[in-house]
């Protein structure tokens, strides 16, 4: 968890949960609504589409994560950005959420070595408090 130094609102009601839509994230998700749901938030998925993206409006998982949790309180969002980073700083400065969650993602040596991570360049950068998970985690070893 990243906390900003800058002073931030005490109590959670938006949560936004940052999703690349190419991975199965249900069990990220799910712990994502669990904690919306312990503080009576709601919980936003939030995708940037890159301007060079043509797939389809949601992963197939995602989709069905969200069709088995409609009765919750969630909504789905996605924008247009010319990269990730950009695209997620300005949702958070339009928006302010209270919590931003993300997950991190195993990288081969190469894109450690040439390409930057989304989620620490928003640690670095964000003014609302971040909570990331480690696609390193079997979905057992979440709380």
């Amino acid at each position: 968890i990243a906390v900003p130094f800058e002073p931030h609102r005490a109590s959670i009601t938006n949560i936004v949960y940052a999703t690349e839509r190419r991975y199965n994230e249900s069990s990220y998700l799910s712990q994502a609504l669990w904690l919306a749901e312990l503080y009576g938030a709601k919980l936003t998925v939030l995708h940037v589409r890159l301007d060079s993206d043509r797939s389809s409006e949601y992963h197939p998982s995602l989709q069905q994560w969200m069709e088995r949790n409609s009765d919750a309180n969630i909504e789905y969002q996605s924008l247009q950005a010319r990269n990730a980073k950009e695209g997620i700083a300005d949702y958070l400065e339009e928006y302010t959420p209270d919590l931003l969650v993300m997950t991190t993602h195993t990288h081969s040596l190469a894109d450690r070595l040439f390409h930057n991570s989304v989620t620490r360049a928003t640690a670095l950068h964000t003014t609302v408090p971040l909570l990331a998970f480690s696609q390193c985690l079997k979905p057992e070893q979440l709380p």
